[in-house]
C-alpha cells in the first residue's frame, strides 16, 4: 500500500501583499513555507490581492458624498469641512499606510478601521481614482480578513467607479493605455470573493476573464489566475479542463522565472490527467512529459530541499499511477537520499513515508526480498511516531512480501499484527483494512491484499 498525500496549490488561494504606488493595482503571490508534508504549494498561503494606494489623480468626477458605509459596516464619518483637499489626500495616505502596517503586525481589526477611514475620507475628494483605490484596498482587506461578502460589496462598488472612470477617460484621453473598466486585478479579486462565497461558476468566469486581460504581457499574474481557475474547475468536476489550466500556468510561471511554482503546477497537471484516467486526450505520454519537465526544474531551479523532496515524492507516486515502477523507484530513492541529510521530527515522518513507498514499489516489481528492509525500517519509524495507521500499512506490505517469498507463517502473523494496528488506529484506517472474515489460514490462501493503492484523498 502506498501512502499518498499529494496536494497542490492550496485552494484557499494566495497571499496578498500590500503594495503602495501611484498607478498599479496589484495581486501578488507570496506566503509562508508549508512544505513539511501537508501541501505541495509549500510557499503559498491565502490569495487576496494587494492593497494599493496612490497620489490623487486628475479626474474631477464622481464625488461620492453619501458613501458612509464600507462593505456594509456603518462607520463614523470623519468631518472634513475645515480641511483642504491636500490635507485630505495626506490623511488618506496616512490611514492607508497605517492599515498596511496593522495587517503586517497581525492586527486585522485595526487595519480594517484604518482602511475604512481612508475610504470615507476619499469620498470627500473630487477624485474618482483615489476613491477607486481606497475601496479596492478595503475589498482586499476584507478578503484578507476572510469576509468575502463584504469584499464583494466593495468590489462591485469598484466596478461602478471603473465604469465612470473608463467613460471619462475614453472621452478625454482616447489613447489611454489603461482601461479602468478592464482591470484584471479587480476581476481576480472578484473571483476570490465569489469563491469565498461558494459561487464557483462566477469565480471561474472572473479568473478566466483576468487570464484573458493579462495576456502574454504579464505571464506571472496570468498563471496565478489560471491556477485559481483550475481549482474551481476541479471543484466543478472538470478535471480535463483543470489539467490544461495547470499546464498553461506552468508555462507562464516558467516564462516569468518562477521555477518552483512551475514545477508544482506541472505536478498538479499530471495528477489530474492520471486521476481522470488514461483516456484523457493528452494520454500517458503527455503526463510523462510533464513529470519529466518537473524533475528537470527540480534539478535546475528548485533550491529548497524540502520542496525538492516533496516534488520528487509526488512525481514518484504519479509514476506509480502510470505503472512505471522502475522510474518511480529512482525518484523515491533520490528523495530519500535528500531527506536523510536533515534531522527533525517532521523529517522522520517524511522518511517513514518514503521508506513505505519504496517498499511498496519494490513489491510491485516482484523484488520482495529487496523490499523487506524498507518495510522493516518504515514500520519502526511509524511506530516511533505513534502512527498506528502507517504502521499497519507497512505491516500489511511486509506480510504480502513474506507471502510471496513462501514465508506463510510469518505472513499470517504480520497480517494479524496489521489488523490489530488498523483497529488501534480507529475509523480512519477502515479504507486500508483487508477483508479476511471468510479466508482460510494465511499459509493456505489469504484474501488478496491490494499491493498498489495510491491514496488520492486531499
Amino acid at each position: 500500500m502506498y501512502h499518498r498525500n499529494l496536494k497542490g496549490f492550496k485552494r484557499g488561494g494566495y497571499a496578498g501583499s500590500l503594495v503602495f504606488g501611484t498607478t498599479g493595482l496589484v495581486s501578488v503571490l507570496s506566503g509562508e513555507d508549508k512544505s513539511t508534508g501537508e501541501t505541495l504549494v509549500s510557499k503559498r498561503a491565502e490569495c487576496t490581492g494587494a492593497l494599493v494606494s496612490g497620489e490623487a489623480g486628475r479626474t474631477q468626477d464622481l464625488v461620492c458624498k453619501n458613501a458612509v458605509c464600507a462593505g456594509g459596516d456603518v462607520v463614523s464619518r470623519p468631518s472634513p469641512e475645515a480641511l483642504p483637499a491636500a490635507e485630505l489626500c495626506s490623511q488618506v495616505q496616512t490611514s492607508s499606510k497605517a492599515g498596511e502596517r496593522a495587517f503586517r503586525d497581525g492586527h486585522t481589526s485595526a487595519a480594517l478601521t484604518h482602511l475604512k477611514r481612508a475610504y470615507l475620507l476619499s469620498c470627500d475628494l473630487p477624485c474618482a481614482q483615489q476613491q477607486y483605490r481606497c475601496v479596492f484596498n478595503l475589498a482586499a482587506a476584507y478578503l484578507l480578513a476572510s469576509e468575502p461578502r463584504k469584499a464583494l460589496q466593495c468590489l462591485l462598488r469598484c466596478q461602478q467607479f471603473a465604469c465612470c472612470l473608463s467613460n471619462k477617460d475614453d472621452n478625454h484621453h482616447p489613447n489611454l493605455l489603461f482601461n479602468w473598466g478592464n482591470d484584471p486585478d479587480l476581476l481576480f479579486n472578484l473571483g476570490l470573493a465569489y469563491e469565498g462565497l461558494g459561487q464557483l461558476g462566477d469565480a471561474l468566469g472572473c479568473y478566466q476573464a483576468a487570464v484573458g486581460l493579462h495576456g502574454q504581457e504579464d505571464p506571472s499574474k496570468q498563471a496565478d489566475a489560471q491556477v485559481k481557475g483550475a481549482y474551481c474547475q476541479l471543484a466543478l468536476g472538470e478535471r480535463g479542463a483543470a489539467a490544461q489550466s495547470f499546464a498553461l500556468a506552468a508555462e507562464g510561471y516558467r516564462q516569468a522565472g518562477r521555477g518552483e511554482e512551475a514545477a508544482m503546477a506541472l505536478v498538479e497537471a499530471a495528477n489530474q490527467m492520471i486521476a481522470r484516467g488514461r483516456g484523457l486526450h493528452y494520454g500517458v505520454g503527455g503526463a510523462m512529459s510533464l513529470l519529466q519537465d518537473c524533475l528537470q526544474l527540480c534539478r535546475e531551479e528548485v533550491k529548497d530541499d524540502r520542496l525538492r523532496v516533496k516534488l520528487q515524492t509526488d512525481v514518484g507516486l504519479l509514476l506509480c499511477g502510470l505503472g512505471l515502477f522502475r522510474e518511480a523507484e529512482c525518484c523515491l530513492m533520490g528523495a530519500l537520499a535528500m531527506c536523510e541529510k536533515e534531522a527533525g521530527r517532521g523529517r522522520v515522518r517524511q522518511r517513514a513515508v518514503l521508506l513505505q513507498n519504496l517498499g511498496a514499489v519494490l513489491n510491485a516489481q516482484g523484488h520482495y526480498a529487496a523490499a523487506m528492509p524498507f518495510h522493516t525500517k518504515a514500520t519502526i519509524a511509524f511506530r516511533s511516531l505513534g502512527q498506528s495507521h502507517g504502521e499497519a500499512e507497512c505491516l500489511g506490505n511486509m506480510a504480502s512480501a513474506c507471502h510471496h517469498l513462501g514465508r506463510y507463517q510469518a505472513a499470517a502473523q504480520l497480517y494479524q499484527d496489521a489488523l490489530a494496528a488498523f483497529t488501534h488506529a480507529g475509523p480512519e484506517a477502515d479504507e486500508g483494512r483487508p477483508d479476511c472474515s471468510s479466508s482460510p489460514p494465511a499459509w493456505m490462501r489469504w484474501q488478496r491484499w491490494k499491493e498498489v493503492v495510491v491514496d488520492r484523498r486531499r
